[in-house]
């Protein structure tokens, strides 16, 4: 009971904070800026993920497609980096969320719930913003950002990874983990709508 209420209340808290305006939602359809390529990937017991495009919103609905992206609206200093990898299901797919804090190079260890290092794995999640299928929460692990400026950031990472918040029994791995992605301010209020950010203040 309490893992369902849990998930109807971040599906509730996702909807909600996604209708917010943002800078890349003034127009109907637009576009994350993206300066070089984009790469988000890594292996494991997770399989393996790829993602490699563009955010492109419509009207604050991220687009069915790869896209990677990073934003530093932490009011606590920090940076949310969040990439989406589509599966088969069409509208369904994986999506990485993780927050560092504060905001800058070097190594991050551990990374754990509500760390200064920590993030979720949705499995199945909708990008229509009506539900996801499992919640895996980083329990440990660490990242090493290699470069950070104000568009973009780059590193690797390695975590492991448990359902139901980090208190279930599955356990995940991520391996061999690396992000090149673009750092922007329209994406700001589309990653910190997703839990665990809460609002990236958390």
């Amino acid at each position: 009971m309490t893992q369902l209420r849990s998930h109807r209340l971040a599906v509730a808290f996702i909807t909600l904070l996604l209708m917010i305006p943002t800078a890349g939602c003034n127009d109907p359809v637009g576009s994350v800026p993206i300066e070089g390529e984009v790469s988000f990937t890594f292996g494991g017991g997770t399989g393996q993920f790829s993602a490699a495009g563009d955010l492109v919103l419509d009207r604050g609905i991220p687009n069915f497609d790869e896209w990677a992206v990073a934003a530093d609206p932490d009011s606590v200093g920090g940076i949310v980096i969040t990439a989406f990898q589509p599966s088969a299901t069409q509208g369904q797919g994986d999506l990485f969320i993780l927050q560092l804090r504060p905001a800058r190079p070097g190594g991050f260890q551990p990374c754990e719930p509500n760390g200064a290092c920590h993030g979720r794995l949705f499995r199945g999640w909708e990008t229509d913003l009506t539900g996801f299928a499992e919640w895996y929460e980083i329990v440990s692990g660490s990242v090493d950002v290699d470069r950070l400026s104000s568009t973009r950031i780059s590193g690797s990472f390695q975590f492991t990874l448990r359902d139901n918040g980090g208190q279930g029994a599955n356990i995940l791995t991520i391996e061999n983990g690396s992000f090149d992605v673009p750092v922007s301010d329209a994406a700001g209020q589309l990653l910190c709508s997703v839990p665990p950010v809460a609002g990236c203040t958390s």
